[in-house]
């Protein structure tokens, strides 16, 4: 991005990180252009979410946990970040099926729900709201 480091307070990537070759290289660059404490909301589809599969321009098919990795919560260590991120929020979202109780129900146990109901009771999007940390 053409912007001097510390720039912004919030970058906003709704419906962008499916599209991206290189997720960690755009995380990168937009912990640069943060400012310290700056957030970064993230909207992308859920894997589990038709659209996810049926739009030819996805590259990646996301679940609610695939940036923990940016913010040091998992366990694996695929890339060795010079940056991070602290996670302020997280949700699965669900649109008109919220109502029936199953978006309160996959944001108390996401672990449970994408392991083992996610493709029967498809998601939409999730939602990602992080913190940089400088």
């Amino acid at each position: 991005m053409p912007f001097k480091p510390s720039t912004f307070d919030l970058v906003r990537a709704s419906h962008v990180v499916e599209h991206l070759p290189d997720i960690c290289g755009f995380m990168a660059e937009v912990h640069r252009v943060l400012k310290p404490g700056g957030r970064i909301y993230i909207l992308t589809p859920h894997y589990s979410a038709a659209g996810s599969y049926r739009d030819p321009t996805h590259i990646h098919h996301l679940a609610l946990k695939s940036f923990d990795y940016f913010c040091g919560l998992t366990d694996e260590d695929f890339l060795p970040v010079q940056y991070r991120f602290e996670m302020l929020k997280r949700r699965i979202l669900f649109g008109r099926k919220a109502r029936l109780g199953i978006e309160a129900w996959a944001n108390r146990h996401p672990d449970l729900y994408e392991q083992h109901l996610a493709m029967l009771l498809p998601a939409l999007e999730i939602e990602i709201w992080m913190r940089a940390l400088k």
